[in-house]
């Protein structure tokens, strides 16, 4: 690819509201007057001309700048931050300017804001885009030691300046400029040009990261307005400390209710046990009742060798002692008897009493 054509995308899907040129031409609408600031080869210039806006260009790449030429009124080639472009613009003439990630490229953005006011309208408007440097993947590679810029993304080796949400907002204010209209574009943790190996961080690190406020914004999208009214930054301090309290409660939430699930499913095999256990001792005194009523007394035999009576107060373990007897099994009786013998002295000591 050559270097001009680095920044230009296959096709820009203009119902994609999750691509940041998308939402950019949604912002600036129809027939307007627009300043577009870096227009590469021209491919939002041309989707913008046919909206039928006018647009004026600016880009600092020579080849770019004679491809994007064909979809401008005129186009300026040079570096923005020393271009005098009152020589080439006039005053109060735009109604948009368009500065599609532009202004992490920048030496002085503060100067470069100052400097845009005077040509828009009296009503005009920035339509912006900026790259999230607080994407999770970002935080991730920081915590592994790894900062490597790469060809394009949110390390873009072209990059000057890096931005979070809330120093997008106090530059911008600073600069006299009220921020409307904020997009995000969301590219989820571990699916940008920056992805860890996963293998490397722990399951819950992982998980704290995707918790925390905007780590999976690739990009803010925005209308600058110029105030001059004092601004008040409504984007607070990320409170660090209540976030991570926040996810270990909910981590624990989240094991308690697993431990209590299981305890559920437990509690209901258990129960589920002793019902069969007591459905099996019923069809088994059904059974040997038969067979007493036949006289086969060797099947009454191996029922009753399997069963260790528990019932003290009714005396059931001696009522089947005295089975044993009647039916002249001695042998039976004495195994039996020694098998209750835990349950036979209380039992007579009870009665004693």
């Amino acid at each position: 690819m050559l270097p001009s054509k680095r920044y230009e995308p296959e096709f820009v899907n203009l119902d994609d509201n999750n691509n940041s040129q998308c939402i950019a031409i949604k912002l600036i609408g129809t027939q307007k007057t627009i300043l577009e600031i870096g227009t590469s080869t021209g491919y939002v210039s041309k989707i913008l001309k046919e909206y039928d806006n006018i647009i004026y260009g600016v880009e600092i790449d020579v080849d770019a700048g004679n491809i994007a030429r064909n979809y401008c009124q005129m186009m300026i080639i040079g570096d923005v931050e020393t271009l005098e472009l009152e020589k080439f613009l006039n005053k109060n003439f735009f109604d948009v300017i368009l500065c599609g990630d532009i202004i992490e490229h920048l030496k002085n953005t503060s100067v470069f804001l100052q400097k845009l006011k005077q040509f828009l309208k009296p009503d005009g408007y920035l339509v912006v885009s900026i790259p999230n440097f607080c994407h999770g993947d970002v935080i991730l590679n920081i915590l592994l030691g790894d900062f490597h810029y790469t060809p394009q993304g949110l390390l873009d080796q072209t990059h000057i300046h890096f931005f979070g949400l809330k120093n997008i907002y106090e530059d911008f204010s600073n600069c006299g400029y009220e921020i409307h209209n904020l997009h995000r574009v969301i590219i989820d943790v571990g699916s940008t040009e920056l992805k860890v190996n996963e293998e490397k961080i722990h399951p819950k690190l992982l998980e704290f990261v995707k918790s925390l406020p905007d780590s999976n914004v690739f990009q803010y999208v925005f209308t600058a307005h110029p105030t001059s009214e004092g601004i008040e930054n409504p984007i607070n301090d990320v409170d660090l400390a209540t976030i991570t309290e926040k996810f270990i409660e909910e981590s624990h939430l989240e094991l308690r209710l697993a431990i209590a699930e299981l305890l559920q499913i437990v509690n209901q095999k258990e129960r589920a046990n002793l019902q069969l256990v007591a459905d099996l001792q019923i069809l088994k005194s059904k059974l040997m009742n038969c067979y007493l009523s036949v006289r086969i007394f060797r099947k009454c035999m191996k029922i009753l060798q399997q069963y260790t009576p528990m019932d003290t107060k009714r005396g059931a373990f001696l009522n089947l002692i005295t089975f044993w007897g009647n039916i002249y099994y001695y042998d039976g009786a004495k195994m039996f008897l020694k098998r209750a013998k835990p349950l036979i002295i209380p039992f007579f000591l009870k009665m004693l009493k």
